[in-house]
Order: C-alpha cells, then structure tokens, then sequence
C-alpha cells in the first residue's frame, strides 16, 4: 500500500504508526543497500519488536547473505516463504539465537509458542533468548503462563533462575523448594548454582 493510500485509509493512530514502520523499513534498507551490516543490526535492535516479522525476516536475509551466515540467510528466506508455519519460525528464531542476535529471535518463537502452546522445544528457545536480552522478567512471565505443564528439568529450573534474576526471590524460592534434584547428571551444576545464588 503506497503511504498516501495509507494516510487516507487510516485512522490517525494508524497512519502514524504506518508512516513510522514504512520509515523504519526505508531506512534498513538504505543501510542494507550501503552494505552496512553492523549499522543495519542496530537499527533493528531499536525497531525490529514495532515492524511485521516477516520484514524484518527479508531484511536479515540480506544481511546475513552479505556476512556469510547461510544458515541465518536459509532460515530467514523460509519465513518469508511460510510466515505462519511454526516450524519455519522456530528454525529463523533458532538461527537468531544461534548467530548473537537473540532480540530478533523473540517476535517468531513468541509467535509459534501461541500456535503449539505445549511445545517444551519453542518454550526453552524463547526463554533462552529473553535471557540473553537479559528480559529474565519476561522469561519469568512465560514460564508462570504455562506452570502446570513444566517438566522439572530444565523448565522449572529456568523458573527459578530468571526469577532470581528478575529479583523475585519469594517465587524463585518457592519452585526451588519443590524442584527434585535432576536425574541427568548435566542440570548437577545447574541445581547447586540456584541453590547457591538463593542462599
């Protein structure tokens, strides 16, 4: 829709919003075609959660195309092929995660979270990339709006650990006291280290 049209057939809160995403969009691009990598992952740092994910998704194609990151590059060509599989927005939001760009990663596993809700793959996806923006109260949230299906290891743990790391102490220490000691002998550091971080 050219932005005119858009003005026109918006309402004033739409259009405004419309006129930010199309100038945000105008300006990736720019930095895109200027071969500005870094510049153009900024950018998207401070935009990326406002604009359609299968924008952003184009733009990091290109990106990751120019840096030499096939497997980013594969993955965000497949989102714009299929925005609405969940697969498709898991392997793009893994690939984020995977190539230090966790924020970009966020809107998708979010996305195909709400459409496989018992999925413990795309629940620890996007609980480790809030963690990595350091968003643990997020992570907290997440994990608390599916509490009755948490498997002990490694779900309720990353309860704990982000509840911490958000500063609530009541709720870190109550799913402590009821978290098992893990039988896979990996998650042993993991259990001492909460332990230790709440004493």
């Amino acid at each position: 829709m050219a932005l005119a049209e858009a003005v026109r057939t918006a309402g004033p809160d739409d259009w405004r919003m419309r006129v930010t995403e199309e100038a945000h969009l105008a300006t990736a691009w720019e930095l895109v075609e200027a071969g500005d990598v870094p510049g153009t992952i900024r950018h998207l740092r401070d935009t990326a959660d406002s604009l359609p994910t299968v924008e952003v998704a184009r733009i990091v194609g290109q990106v990751a195309a120019m840096a030499g990151f096939d497997d980013l590059a594969g993955a965000a060509s497949a989102l714009v092929e299929h925005p609405e599989q969940p697969q498709a927005r898991f392997d793009y939001g893994y690939a984020c995660v995977e190539r230090g760009v966790p924020f970009l990663a966020i809107p998708p596993l979010s996305a195909a979270l709400l459409q496989v809700p018992d999925s413990h793959v795309l629940l620890t996806e996007l609980v480790s990339a809030l963690e990595d923006e350091c968003r643990h109260a997020d992570a907290v949230a997440v994990l608390t709006e599916r509490d009755a299906g948490l498997r002990p290891w490694p779900d309720r743990y990353l309860l704990v650990f982000n509840s911490v790391l958000a500063g609530d102490l009541v709720r870190a220490r109550e799913n402590l006291d009821g978290l098992p000691a893990p039988d896979d002998e990996q998650w042993l550091p993991a259990h001492d280290r909460v332990q230790r971080m709440l004493d």
